[in-house]
């Protein structure tokens, strides 16, 4: 199975979507439908099928093709603050109850300070 099909595979999952409900909709019979999704269906879909295909699993051609990131099919990408939240939380845990209020105090002083000079937050 190509990366184009099992991302398919994955948001027909996502959204619940049985097979019997994708043939329906875009006109084929499951056969055509488990070659196709294995790769193996030498001619492809027909351009209104394809349309059809984008239609019932609510993506564009670009995201069926693997051009655009699609819901249910793609990792979601790590929250690029994830590892600078959890460093500050386990710093913070390591801290006297005293001194872990200073360091609140000093991290929100530090983000109205930022705030004020009409910087971002996320500028280092």
């Amino acid at each position: 199975m190509g990366d184009w099909a099992k991302r398919l595979s994955g948001r027909m999952a996502h959204l619940g979507l049985a097979s019997a409900a994708v043939v329906r909709h875009v006109g084929i019979d499951h056969k055509t439908l488990r070659r196709f999704l294995a790769g193996t269906l030498g001619h492809g879909l027909q351009p209104e099928q394809f349309r059809r295909l984008c239609e019932i699993l609510a993506i564009t051609p670009n995201q069926a093709l693997g051009l655009e990131p699609m819901d249910g099919a793609d990792p979601v990408p790590p929250d690029a603050r994830a590892a600078a939240v959890a460093r500050v939380l386990a710093v913070a845990e390591g801290l006297a109850p005293e001194n872990r209020a200073l360091a609140a105090d000093l991290l929100d002083r530090l983000a109205h300070h930022r705030a004020g000079a009409g910087r971002p937050e996320s500028e280092g």
